[in-house]
């Protein structure tokens, strides 16, 4: 009778089961707390600012109090006396309680539970959430006939005795098997292991089973799925365009974690604080990725603080799902209307988590800082391979180097101003051009051209290599007569376009390869317009540049001298080709008599020639909260026109000049103590002529570079410090080039720097002169270091070296590919002052209320002793045994993955809003269980499965039905469809197309086109869909691509949600939709296909045997006399119909990537296919 006057009420049914004997005493948390909460909170409760009539009757003191009207709601035992019974009896609207226009009217029955509870004298409780979880003895199970294995089965069978339940007796073994593999794996049983379990007569084969599946790799990845729905992993931002993020590392740490038996303790702390560990491993800084999990954007259109206070919110209200169980986000903009948490509360929390060392807009980037790399295996070995070749490289660059040595010897002298450059000429023995002038070899070895020119031409120089092995020097004179042009144009000048030198040896068969020349001067240069001598060697011809002698201008003999980037010889033989192009937009400008030379001497530039290098300009530090504001920001003139005389920030830092910063010496720049900083370098390099220069740099920490406003590179990241490790290769100008370096130090450490440049026109410090001009005996040892150190690093050109300094190159560019290569995802790394945090009043982010410190909740137990308030201490507190909602919140999920409903059905909400548990003192006993475990999360599992309420046969009896239609009784097996993830992944297994690669790159099965178009913006990397191929498309489902604003549509058609926001609980639905979708999507027809495959080679030798081997591979039983006859009917028909249609059987193996067998006849594939589509969609195997 009780039972249907309460569905009648329509209370939750959770409520019914604890209410099904007759009960006496009223309970305040059972029975009024929901009435109150439902009818009453919302204008009574918690939340002050709403709060009506003075009016509040969530705790005792304010509920029993005496009103403004003189009145008291509620009199202990004194029912007329409590205006409470006078209003909700009320006839008259006006007076009458809850009003009309609530739309939430008491029913009778609720009526008389709060009189009687009045009568009763009206005892409170806090509700039962945040009351500690109390161990009972479990009830005796008296009847001997009912399996009783532990405490588990004596709370759920005494429960459902007392309803009148008859209690099912264990499932078969078939069942029990496929049921156990799906819970702990995600898959199904193969057709072996079930035949195993049913043979296997051991009393403890059931639990090796168990032990054996949660020993399987495969658990971690089926647990983790619970998991990322809760967390709302997703493999882009959520907004917006909606870009990739690269977060699957946290995913596959998550897998581990569970595989690996984490306990649950550490599995939060890691991942609530795993960064403030002392020490953190790189998997440790990986798990604080949960605190980046939130949907976050960079539209242009964003306000920066309501994006930062959003994120936060989202942090805090997923903190809230995830550990508490409660919705804490209910009091963003106001207390909680139902629950004891009120703004404060929850901005108190907010503090936590509101100082990232990072930016609140991502970017629209992958890899939104703060990020870490994570090497794979097979990274660090090719890395330790590289570094081991670089090791040996080094070495031997450290050491003597005969030919390096006496190319260092011979520059010592050049710059002390002891050696000539001695040029010998090339003696041509075969020389053409392009067009009808005469050409005559001259004994001086000059070649002279008479007659009228070409438009344009090319001459080509042949000659032997004199004898000598150092040649590196190639000398062009254009030679005059006194007072005359070199030009034989009508004006008497020219123009080289381009110069090329090739040699060939019998060392290289006489095969014609290119020498590049690295630098070039002329005594002269035409000045009105891109004449420069750099022109005529920058592997270009341009008609409107090429180095002019401006013959018109100024007659007279001109000469070039250039520097080849390896020797001009090649062993004996060797010989040289001289290519001068005259492509000139100025027709006929060509030389009239040229003469080529070599030397073996070290060029150094004419004074006239060198780059003047400026003193350095400094400003700053400048200080920054955290070290990825000092990229993104400008502080001074970095990138924009430098004014000696301009200041910066609000204390006016000016410009210093810094003269001690000597070229390739270290130097300790200043910093803002251990706290991050910024300081900006600019200095000037004038060029007499357009060339191209290599920047050496190092620094100690991270860096921007910039020529001439022009970004060059950067560094984000601090370093050991190597001097002059970064080289840049850049174009200098004619005349004033500007160098500006923003370095940004992460604080902690000093920082340092060192810059050169290395070019033949650089000027050689003063300090090296001088040590070049003493006897090689008479330096001291650190004056030969220095001066080999600087030869080598910057000045040498020497071929040797030259090729060392590539091959060093190369492994450096390997590593810095395999480092590029490497994944990255989203830590937290905290500020090292935290932020403050204010109430926002209505939760507008620019309505800052009182500022709130970091605290717990009020209505839960204070934060341990000793444990410090921040995160890692927020991480304590869920674990430390006083807290009643960690432990509970837990074991509820486990028992929901396991039932289908948990104890609380309303896993995300243990609050007055949230059902009561069906079964209180089992889940405190499991609570508690657990948590003296050691939050071992295995043996919590185990020891759910292996009761007999796990155990039980799904049969379900007319009465079972009537009582208690959703099994929360659990008199019977658990039954339920399989999620959407399980459902794939048993057709992919079925079908033998399964690939279990674990770990790695979410991938991209097929899905429709257009899906993620219909969602996109222009200039989102997620914008077209691009299905993935081979292995990728068959991987576990937990693995696929999960794109916020457009997820996995076979996945969503199966209630998988976005995962925008955090999901303790799917919706489970069964629509005619999902059934079309598994009838007909692609990758379900090619599973389909594929079984039909299997069957066919594997079933047996007639259509019944092979019947028999479908239908147990995918339930896990033999099927009936009955259900063979049908699918034999059905597969029969279906060959009628392909054979009818041939064509159409042909599309039908033909959908997918996977092979299909030319061995098979396509009608018999096709009719196969018909009936593994049939069996995959049967009710037996969409449900567990």
């Amino acid at each position: 009778m009780l039972l249907r006057i309460l569905s009648s009420m329509g209370l939750c049914l959770v409520w019914q089961l604890c209410c099904f004997a007759e009960q006496s005493q009223v309970d305040f948390n059972r029975d009024i707390r929901p009435i109150l909460s439902n009818h009453c909170f919302s204008c009574h409760g918690p939340d002050a600012e709403h709060r009506q009539a003075g009016l509040r009757l969530d705790e005792a003191d304010p509920a029993l109090a005496e009103l403004d009207s003189g009145d008291r709601a509620i009199v202990p035992g004194d029912v007329e006396a409590s205006t409470l019974v006078a209003r909700i009896a009320s006839d008259d609207e006006g007076e009458l309680m809850p009003p009309a226009d609530f739309h939430k009217p008491l029913s009778a029955k609720q009526k008389q539970l709060l009189t009687d509870w009045i009568a009763q004298g009206a005892p409170f409780s806090a509700h039962w959430s945040l009351l500690p979880p109390q161990k009972v003895d479990p009830p005796a199970i008296s009847d001997p006939a009912i399996p009783v294995d532990g405490p588990i089965d004596q709370f759920i069978a005494n429960k459902a005795l007392e309803a009148g339940l008859s209690i099912n007796p264990p499932a078969d073994r078939r069942s029990l098997i496929r049921r156990a593999t799906f819970d702990l794996t995600g898959l199904p049983p193969t057709l072996q292991e079930v035949r195993d379990f049913v043979d296997d007569q051991s009393p403890n084969a059931y639990e090796k089973l168990i032990d054996r599946l949660l020993e399987s790799k495969r658990f971690g990845e089926h647990q983790a799925r619970y998991w990322l729905d809760l967390v709302r992993y997703g493999d882009t931002h959520g907004l917006h365009l909606d870009n990739y993020r690269e977060m699957w590392p946290y995913r596959d740490w998550v897998i581990a974690a569970i595989n690996d038996n984490k306990p649950l303790d550490e599995f939060i702390t890691e991942q609530l604080a795993g960064d403030l560990i002392p020490n953190a491993t790189l998997q440790q800084q990986i798990a604080s990725g949960f605190n980046r999990l939130n949907v976050t954007t960079s539209e242009g259109g964003s306000i920066y603080d309501e994006v930062y206070v959003r994120n936060c919110v989202d942090r805090v209200s997923a903190f809230g799902t995830v550990f508490l169980g409660m919705t804490t986000g209910c009091a963003v903009c106001h207390d909680h209307k139902f629950d004891p948490i009120s703004a404060r509360d929850f901005y108190s929390l907010f503090a936590y988590f509101n100082s990232l060392d990072g930016r609140a807009l991502d970017g629209n980037k992958k890899d939104h800082p703060p990020t870490v790399q994570v090497p794979t295996a097979e990274h660090e070995s090719q890395l330790k391979q590289l570094r081991e070749e670089l090791q040996m490289l080094d070495v031997e660059m450290e050491g003597d180097l005969t030919g390096v040595d006496e190319s260092q010897q011979r520059w010592e002298q050049r710059l002390s101003g002891g050696q000539a450059i001695n040029w010998v000429p090339l003696i041509p023995d075969k020389v053409t051009t392009e067009s009808e002038l005469k050409l005559e070899q001259l004994e001086d070895g000059s070649v002279k051209a008479t007659g009228t020119p070409a438009a344009t031409d090319t001459l080509v120089i042949e000659a032997p290599v004199p004898a000598g092995d150092n040649w590196q020097l190639l000398q062009l004179e254009v030679l005059a007569e006194e007072n005359k042009p070199g030009g034989i144009s009508s004006n008497g000048n020219a123009v080289l376009t381009e110069m090329e030198v090739e040699i060939a040896s019998p060392m290289s068969g006489n095969r014609w390869l290119p020498v590049k020349l690295i630098y070039g001067e002329a005594d002269y240069e035409q000045p009105d317009g891109k004449f420069a001598i750099g022109y005529a060697f920058d592997g270009k011809q341009d008609k409107d540049a090429g180095w002019a002698i401006g013959g018109h201008l100024n007659p007279g003999t001109r000469s070039a001298w250039f520097v080849a980037s390896s020797f001009l010889s090649d062993g004996a033989d060797s010989r040289l080709r001289i290519k001068l192009h005259f492509k000139s937009q100025w027709a006929g400008h060509q030389f009239g008599q040229v003469r080529l030379s070599v030397s073996d001497a070290v060029p150094q530039p004419a004074a006239d020639q060198q780059l003047v290098l400026g003193d350095w300009d400094q400003t700053g530090p400048f200080p920054v909260e955290y070290a990825a504001a000092g990229y993104y920001r400008t502080f001074a003139s970095e990138g924009r026109e430098f004014k000696a005389d301009e200041k910066f920030s609000n204390r006016e830092l000016p410009w210093t000049k810094q003269p001690a910063y000597a070229n390739a010496a270290a130097h300790d720049l200043p910093t803002v103590g251990d706290e991050p900083s910024v300081v900006v370098l600019h200095r000037t390099i004038e060029a007499k002529t357009p060339q191209k220069v290599t920047l050496l740099l190092g620094t100690q920490d991270g860096y921007v570079l910039y020529v001439n406003k022009k970004k060059q590179g950067e560094v984000k990241q601090q370093r050991d410090f190597a001097s002059l490790r970064d080289e840049y290769e850049v174009d200098l100008k004619k005349g004033v080039n500007h160098i500006d370096l923003k370095v940004v130090s992460h604080g902690g450490r000093p920082s340092r720097f060192a810059f050169a440049v290395r070019s033949p026109s650089a000027p050689v410090p003063a300090s090296i002169v001088e040590i070049a001009k003493l006897d090689a005996a008479a330096r001291t040892g650190d004056q030969a270091d220095a001066i080999r150190a600087y030869y080598r690093r910057v000045a040498s050109i020497d071929p040797d070296w030259l090729v060392l300094r590539a091959q060093k190159d190369g492994i450096l560019n390997q590593i810095d590919a395999v480092e590029k290569s490497f994944p990255t995802t989203l830590v937290w790394k905290e500020l090292k002052e935290p932020r403050p945090a204010h109430i926002l009043l209505r939760g507008e982010y620019d309505q800052k209320g009182e500022e709130v410190p970091r605290a717990v909740p009020a209505a839960l137990p204070p934060l341990p002793e000793g444990v410090p308030n921040d995160r890692m201490g927020l991480a304590k507190w869920l674990t430390d045994p006083s807290h009643p909602l960690t432990a509970r919140v837990a074991v509820n999920r486990y028992w929901q993955q396991l039932f289908g409903t948990g104890i609380v059905k309303t896993s995300e909400d243990f609050g007055a809003q949230g059902e009561p548990p069906s079964h209180p003192q089992l889940l405190d006993w499991l609570a508690i269980d657990f948590r003296d475990s050691g939050w071992d999360v295995k043996r919590m599992i185990k020891q759910i499965m292996m009761s007999q309420t796990y155990r039980r046969d799904q049969h379900v009896s007319p009465k079972q039905r009537e009582i208690d239609p959703s099994n929360r009784l659990l008199a019977r097996g658990a039954r339920f469809r399989l999620d959407a993830e399980m459902l794939r992944d048993q057709a992919l297994m079925a079908s033998g197309l399964l690939v279990e690669k674990q770990g790695g790159p979410s991938v991209k099965p097929p899905q429709p086109e257009g899906l993620w178009e219909a969602v996109g913006y222009s200039g989102s990397d997620t914008v077209n869909f691009k299905p993935d191929s081979g292995e990728k498309i068959y991987r576990r489902s937990l693995y696929t691509f999960w794109k916020r604003t457009s997820a996995p549509p076979t996945m969503t058609m199966l209630d998988a949600p976005s995962r925008e926001s955090c999901t303790a609980r799917r919706e489970r639905t069964n629509t005619p939709l999902q059934a079309l979708m598994m009838l007909n999507e692609l990758q379900f027809v090619e599973c389909s296909r594929n079984l039909g495959q299997r069957v066919i080679a594997e079933g047996g030798s007639d259509d019944a045997q092979k019947i028999a081997w479908a239908f147990e591979t995918l339930t896990s039983r033999v099927p009936s006399e009955t259900e063979t006859a049908e699918l034999i009917g059905l597969l029969n028909d279906a060959r009628a119909a392909f054979g009818k249609d041939p064509e159409n059987a042909n599309r039908l193996i033909k959908l997918g990537q996977s092979p299909t067998p030319d061995s098979i006849d396509p009608i018999e594939l096709a009719a196969w296919t018909a009936v593994a589509s049939t069996l995959i969609n049967l009710d037996e195997v969409v449900t567990k």
